[in-house]
């Protein structure tokens, strides 16, 4: 397994592993080959673990007519974005001083990271395509976001 990953605000390029499994739940979906610590827009800290399951942009067949899935420079804020959305409880350890949050300025935050990073690694064809991705989840996330909440709350 390779070491961790840290991804400054400062950076530019990063080159994470990941495998291709071909028994993963969904047939989008890989495994992060090592931990990833990503610095947020606000300077907080995200540690994404080895071995953590990704779909990177997954979407609706709407949304996927109107923004592909997969691009590597964007890849960073899909999968800290879905381990956001997937572990907020386990970011919230890192970070208890947002504890207070609410289900609603949560799922807002891991927007606005997602945000961010794609702003701070743009595709170069269509650099606008960000805020078509960006309302995207805002407008379709809380679904998920709230579906991971519950199921979070079962198994704690």
């Amino acid at each position: 397994m390779a070491g961790e990953l840290t991804v400054t605000r400062a950076c530019r390029h990063w080159r994470a592993l990941v495998w291709l499994d071909s028994e993963t739940p969904k047939p989008d979906q890989m495994i992060i080959a090592q931990a990833l610590r990503v610095e947020l827009f606000d300077g907080r800290w995200s540690t994404i673990p080895a071995q953590m399951l990704t779909d990177c942009h997954s979407g609706y067949w709407v949304t996927d007519w109107l923004c592909p899935r997969y691009h590597s420079r964007t890849n960073l804020a899909a999968i800290t974005h879905d381990y956001l959305y997937m572990h907020w409880e386990a970011f919230v350890r890192e970070n208890p001083e947002l504890d207070t949050l609410s289900w609603s300025a949560a799922q807002a935050y891991a927007d606005r990271a997602y945000l961010d990073l794609m702003t701070r690694f743009p595709a170069r064809q269509l650099p606008l395509r960000r805020y078509l991705y960006y309302g995207f989840v805002r407008a379709l996330g809380r679904i998920n976001f709230r579906h991971y909440r519950r199921m979070n709350a079962l198994t704690n």
